[in-house]
């Protein structure tokens, strides 16, 4: 399985959540394997074209985000949002409400 973590609008702190399943997540790269994830994990400028699963962090704050994430869309089989700020806007949203 091919996973890719797309990060828009936002600080990292999901991607380096992940990283943070320390042990477990070599369980997870035993079944499956990241193939796109910049700038935290790795230095890969284009999305692959055959992802099973993306994961997309932060919010789309401008005309670039939107673009990275039709890209993503495009190029998965599954999107999943992961995240306050991919999911509601994040703290930059909630603190305009």
């Amino acid at each position: 399985m091919k996973i890719a973590i797309e990060e828009l609008a936002g600080c990292s702190g999901c991607t380096i959540a992940v990283l943070d399943l320390h042990e477990m997540l070599l369980d997870i790269l035993a079944e499956a394997e990241i193939v796109y994830s910049p700038p935290v994990i790795m230095d890969v400028k284009e999305p692959p074209e055959d992802i099973d699963i993306a994961f997309v962090t932060g919010a789309v704050r401008n005309e670039e985000n939107r673009e990275r994430l039709e890209k993503i869309r495009k190029r998965s089989k599954t999107l999943v949002a992961l995240g306050t700020c991919a999911c509601y806007g994040g703290a930059y949203r909630v603190s305009r409400c």
